[in-house]
């Protein structure tokens, strides 16, 4: 901010920002009736956390404080340090700081500590802490992220906790905003406590802060709302968004919140978004010089390009919204060329409905038109009618939500960017789209207790073959998952899965529970229509004696029973599955068979309309099954196949030994897990499709 002369006496006059303001009228009787309006929409369609719920959310913070500060005393007694070296305390980030929370919010919080703790120390021995106490549920450490974080629900609030270490004593109180204690600070320690000094630099850049508040409010319900509110799938995060309402208040300083909206849709699909031209900043980058300050890397834009130039570099992002606090970064580096498409389209139909002239803005209608929310499951209003289903399913809450949210970090960088580039089909839309947020789900295979779902939008040409793309996905996903998850990946506590569905195929809590259900697994490479043979038969060491596991040349388990025909139909037989007794249930059922209302069989995952209860083993004959005497005649042709057998059913005990903690919560359903689980690469590595 900065002081500019007036004109015509009137004194001097404030500048907000990087230029001057682009109007100074302010609000009149009609503008601040349709703030009232919006208002009304914003509480029936996005509304604001309650009273009980702000409260809660304030004994959590103060509760998690006390935790932490109390933490830091135990530590600097128990290792002989300076007490004062080892303080520690908590700060709000993000929404949290900046006072908006709704019914779903969660508390984002950075730990910052004295020089002498590492962060080594803080995430072995702080999560010891928390893990003392009944109201603190899902404790789960992140060390090796990219910005280590501790997730957990507090009083059923969930909790994201950071870590900065301080590099040298402090003199006096903390001051976040103070640039000095960026000094030798690490990047992993400078991204999170950046979270706290970009959240405080937006509230000092506006003129008005209420109206900043109402106008962001009503800004980020409609992000959500329209599918474009999410860092990870290359759209815009929380942060961003504010950014870019905060300039659009330095631009019209005494307008009220209706007014910023207007002009936030009206400026922003008009904007020239080139990063080297068009950046949105809200004061100047500052650059630091001197010992300690050499590492912390500031944004400068890229060079101006010619007509002759592709129009972005790859290693450049698309757009340029560079967050006010040293040192100043991109905070929108993950938007691609696609999500770009996606994001300037929706803010050219909202300057359609709320900006263009004549629009009444007291009118609920336009308002309510505007948040909207995109209709991406109904082809009929805009949406897709074919899709890619990321199926992530765990065996205890913590593991499935852990790895539901490693998934959804890596759909983007694995593999949005490694889809075929195409021209979409429908010219309105873009030829992949993922859509923000996991939607619960009823596991399709009935195998895992907690299922949930990510989507992926395809509007491409007949004939595109995503195969390549779909497994390099699969195969990348899962050394991730095992090197950022392997207590989970070893006891088998998760699995993901990747299917082609169409429109008309969606899961019932996608698309209602009238609609039936029939998944289209992507096919395999080399034959679709291959058959399974059986091969080396043993008795699988937790099964009931009235049948045994036969492995097959994909590697998956079949059951063959004494005197069971009734499995006997083709659409089970055929399979590329087949069936098992899932005997580590309280209540045993097959895999994938369905018992229908009028008492036939079918399989899930196969057969149409399959809808009905799952069947139930038959455990009741003792002896072993003749069949399986006569197995290896059946496997002489896949002698490579039959000796991978014994090494998946001996091992199976050992996995599961390693999270004992993890499936205390669901023992009997998880003790065979990796017999179904440690395989489930194979059949989704292959499930790439055509479209």
């Amino acid at each position: 901010m900065s002081e500019k002369p007036g004109s015509g006496g009137g004194g001097p006059k404030k500048q907000w920002g990087v230029s001057p303001a682009v109007s100074l009228s302010k609000p009149g009787a009609k503008d601040v009736a349709a703030t009232e309006v919006m208002n009304e929409v914003l509480v029936a369609e996005a509304p604001q956390a309650s009273e009980e719920e702000r409260q809660l959310h304030k004994t959590v913070f103060s509760l998690m404080s006390e935790l932490v500060s109390e933490w830091g005393r135990e530590y600097a007694f128990s290792s002989g340090l300076e007490e004062k070296g080892c303080h520690c305390e908590l700060m709000a980030i993000g929404s949290a700081r900046l006072g908006l929370q709704d019914p779903s919010s969660d508390i984002d919080c950075v730990v910052v500590a004295g020089h002498l703790i590492s962060r080594d120390a803080f995430f072995k021995l702080f999560p010891v802490k928390l893990s003392e106490r009944n109201d603190i549920t899902n404790l789960n450490p992140v060390p090796q992220a990219a910005v280590p974080v501790i997730k957990m629900k507090c009083m059923d609030v969930d909790v994201d906790v950071l870590f900065c270490g301080l590099a040298h004593p402090m003199d006096g109180p903390l001051d976040p905003s103070d640039d000095t204690i960026l000094c030798d600070m690490d990047e992993k320690s400078a991204r999170s406590i950046n979270g706290v000094r970009v959240s405080d630099a937006i509230k000092a850049s506006v003129p008005n802060f209420d109206n900043f508040l109402g106008a962001l409010r009503l800004i980020r319900g409609w992000a959500r709302r329209r599918g474009v509110y999410s860092n990870a799938l290359g759209y815009l995060g929380g942060v961003s968004w504010a950014i870019l309402v905060a300039r659009i208040c330095q631009l019209f300083p005494h307008m009220c919140s209706s007014q910023l909206v207007v002009r936030f849709f009206r400026v922003y699909s008009r904007w020239n978004w080139d990063p080297s031209e068009g950046a949105v900043v809200l004061k100047h980058s500052e650059q630091r010089s001197g010992a300690g300050y050499q590492h912390h890397r500031v944004w400068c834009p890229p060079p101006k390009r010619t007509g002759g130039e592709q129009a972005f570099l790859p290693a450049v992002s698309p757009m340029a919204v560079i967050t006010p606090a040293y040192p100043s970064m991109n905070s929108t580096f993950g938007v691609t060329g696609t999500t770009m498409t996606t994001l300037k389209m929706e803010l050219e139909r909202g300057a359609q409905i709320i900006s263009a002239k004549g629009v009444d803005l007291s009118r609920r209608k336009n308002w309510e038109s505007l948040i909207d929310p995109f209709h991406f499951f109904d082809y009929q209003k805009g949406g897709y009618k074919q899709f890619l289903q990321i199926e992530v399913v765990g065996a205890s809450a913590l593991s499935h939500k852990s790895a539901e949210g490693l998934v959804n970090s890596k759909i983007k960088p694995l593999l949005m960017k490694k889809m075929p580039e195409v021209a979409a089909e429908d010219n309105s839309k873009v030829p992949y789209r993922a859509w923000t947020g996991a939607i619960p789900l009823e596991d399709p295979t009935k195998e895992y207790p907690y299922c949930s779902a990510l989507f992926v939008g395809l509007s491409i040409p007949t004939g595109i073959d995503l195969r390549p793309a779909v497994r390099e996905f699969m195969e990348r996903l899962g050394a991730e998952l095992a090197a950022q998850m392997p207590e989970y990946k070893a006891g088998g506590m998760f699995d993901v899965r990747v299917r082609h569905v169409t429109l008309a195929s969606l899961p019932d809590a996608v698309k209602g529970d009238s609609v039936k259900r029939k998944v289209e697994l992507l096919p395999d490479d080399d034959n679709v229509n291959k058959k399974a043979k059986l091969t080396n038969c043993a008795f699988h060491p937790n099964a009931p004696s009235s049948y045994s596991i036969c492995s097959r040349d994909d590697h998956r388990c079949v059951v063959k029973w004494k005197q069971q025909a009734s499995l006997a139909f083709d659409s089970c037989t055929n399979s590329d599955w087949g069936t098992y007794c899932k005997v580590w249930l309280d209540v045993p059922v097959y895999f994938g068979i369905i018992k229908k209302a009028d008492g036939s069989l079918c399989f899930d995952s196969v057969d149409d309309d399959c809808e009905g209860d799952a069947y139930l083993c038959d455990v009741k004959t003792t002896e072993p099954p003749t069949e399986t005497t006569e197995a290896p005649n059946e496997t002489t042709d896949a002698p490579t196949e039959t000796t991978d057998a014994p090494t998946e059913t001996s091992d199976a005990p050992t996995e599961t030994t390693d999270a004992p903690t993890e499936t205390s919560d669901a023992p009997t359903e998880t003790t065979d897990a990796p017999t179904e689980t440690t395989d489930a690469p194979t059949e989704t590595t292959d499930a790439p499709t055509e479209t």
